[in-house]
């Protein structure tokens, strides 16, 4: 019952953020009612179990998620997924690159960047560019990935 209702408010959580990018961002008692909201949806439709006689089982993913080592991104089978899906790995978001971010772009990346702002800092480009010669970072030159994908150059961590 337990593991059940602890994958619906995942979901629930997954739907919130897809609907409320800057979910984070808002109060909190604006916050926790969004959430009611969904989780009071999900047991009017019977999605979670409330009768302690319920049958319904959970089952586990037959897919591998991991947690990365570095800047908690998630992986599916050995390959990024979600937010980190499109970002290089290891990379580093200067401030200059940032403020280049449109408003779709920056709610896209922002759990990437907060976690890279927790872990190494945002460093503005002549920072950065002052860690390649010490070593702290590697500048990496645009490529073209297999899928045809256009990656500009970055910053990443050795």
């Amino acid at each position: 019952m337990d593991m059940w209702n602890n994958q619906q408010g995942q979901e629930i959580y997954d739907e919130i953020c897809k609907e409320y990018p800057r979910f984070k961002n808002l109060s909190e008692e604006h916050q926790k009612d969004i959430i009611a909201k969904k989780v009071v949806q999900r047991m009017k439709s019977g999605q979670l179990i409330t009768n302690l006689n319920d049958t319904r089982k959970f089952q586990k993913q037959k897919s591998e998620i991991t947690l990365s080592p570095w800047i908690g991104g998630v992986q599916m089978n050995g390959k990024p997924m979600g937010f980190a899906a499109d970002i290089p790995e290891n990379k580093i978001f200067t401030a200059e690159e940032i403020g280049k971010l449109s408003t779709d772009e920056f709610s896209k990346y922002e759990n990437y960047i907060d976690k890279q702002l927790e872990t190494y800092g945002v460093p503005r480009n002549y920072q950065a560019q002052q860690d390649v010669i010490n070593g702290v970072l590697i500048w990496v030159n645009s490529y073209t990935r297999d899928d045809g994908t256009e990656v500009s150059g970055y910053y990443r961590r050795k």
